[in-house]
């Protein structure tokens, strides 16, 4: 199965972020729908320094449509 090219970006920025392979391919599998994982790219531009956890963290509200709002 080919990466699409919002899979490829967000492959990338999770690797940037410091995650583990095993976080990363986590996350993949709970942001299939591009919009799910538009969302949590937008989330990474724009907080400054996010931690692993805190990335884990937004992509489970993310797929399971809890934004801790």
């Amino acid at each position: 199965m080919e990466l699409t090219e919002w899979q490829k970006e967000l492959m990338e920025a999770l690797q940037k972020v410091g995650l583990s392979r095993e976080d990363i391919l986590s996350v993949m599998l709970v942001l299939t729908r591009e919009e799910k994982g538009r969302e949590l790219l937008a989330f990474l531009s724009q907080k400054e320094n996010p931690t692993p956890d805190e990335v884990c963290e937004r992509a489970g509200q993310i797929a399971f449509g809890n934004t801790g709002t």
